[in-house]
């Protein structure tokens, strides 16, 4: 039997791994779920590894405590047990003094930062000083049934009949947009967007602004992954955020900027690509138009100074080949900056 049970959310798959890494090099076996949540055998199996362990480690994050039915299922059960208890921090998106009841009573172990040696020390000491379980109670208690999982019961409304009100719709949406930033779940709710959108109609707005969030959560998850980018990988996820980067949507761009600056902190990014990615966000768009159009026109307006002898009054023949050569100057000045501001990556 395995001594230690974690109950996790996928989100934090990656600091998790980290966890189980640890556990076992303290010489503990680790039983964890690494399936697609599925059907009821699957649950039993949970079940059935949560009354064998010791201790059932609660890796701790806002996801666990605000948005996972599953997680609570699985701490409530082993408490009616008698299990040992031991929250484990995982991320620093939520203060301790939020955590439930049910577990407000142990001692939570701060382990959002697995590359630090406090966070060893303190999972080591917390766990030697976890004592053996109790044998399980009899009789049992009944089991948890299995949870309705937040993408089922989006699909339960979106099936049901009659028309959706556009507060239900929005709500949805926003529902579907951040399960797709969460590893694992991008597919099946952006399935679930697209069955939203053929059952309730959405506004054109809004279908727009869906599709964009649904970009920014795969480009997310792309940016925020430990795994290795290919080039053409890089490549593409700078042009799709200076894409997005150059939207008319404040919030939009600046998000698009936001993505762009954790990809160039991204480990395996080319220089080349810190290079792009520096040039997009330094880049001053609107101040380059001032400035090729103020340019331009002291080009030509010098240049045709210069070179023309300034007409005299009712010349009108001296005057149009004035305002001639100050159109072709000035033609000439706005190609010559083009070129350049494209050469430098920069959109006029």
């Amino acid at each position: 039997m395995s001594e230690v049970f974690i109950s996790y959310a996928r989100r934090d798959d990656e600091v998790v791994k980290a966890l189980v890494g640890d556990i076992k090099f303290l010489g503990k076996s680790v039983w964890i779920d690494t399936e697609t949540p599925g059907g009821q055998q699957w649950w039993e199996q949970i079940l059935a590894n949560i009354q064998k362990c010791n201790v059932v480690i609660v890796a701790v994050s806002r996801q666990v405590i605000f948005d996972s039915p599953y997680c609570k299922a699985e701490w409530s059960y082993a408490k009616q047990l008698d299990k040992q208890i031991l929250p484990v921090l995982v991320a620093d998106d939520l203060e301790v003094k939020l955590l439930p009841d049910e577990l407000k009573e142990f001692q939570c172990v701060d382990y959002h930062e697995p590359q630090s040696k406090g966070a060893f020390m303190d999972l080591f000491k917390a766990l030697g000083n976890v004592p053996d379980s109790p044998p399980l109670p009899d009789p049992m208690p009944p089991p948890p049934a299995r949870p309705i999982s937040r993408l089922t019961k989006i699909k339960k409304e979106i099936d049901k009949s009659g028309e959706l009100v556009n507060g239900d719709q929005v709500r949805l949406i926003s529902e579907l947009l951040d399960l797709a930033s969460q590893p694992g779940h991008e597919a099946d709710a952006k399935e679930l967007l697209e069955r939203l959108k053929a059952k309730h109609p959405l506004s054109r707005s809004t279908e727009d602004e869906v599709e964009a969030q649904i970009a920014f959560a795969r480009i997310k998850n792309k940016v925020d992954s430990t795994g290795t980018l290919s080039r053409n990988e890089q490549d593409r996820l700078v042009s799709e955020l200076e894409e997005l980067s150059g939207e008319q949507i404040p919030q939009r761009a600046k998000r698009a900027r936001d993505l762009l600056k954790r990809l160039r902190d991204h480990p395996g990014v080319s220089v080349g690509v810190r290079s792009r990615i520096n040039t997009i966000i330094g880049k001053p768009r609107y101040l380059w138009r001032i400035v090729i159009a103020a340019v331009t026109g002291m080009t030509g307006a010098i240049v045709s100074l210069l070179f023309w002898t300034r007409p005299e009054a009712g010349d009108l023949e001296a005057l149009f080949q004035f305002l001639f050569v100050l159109v072709v100057v000035a033609a000439v000045a706005w190609v010559l900056l083009a070129l350049s501001a494209r050469f430098l990556n920069l959109k006029l």
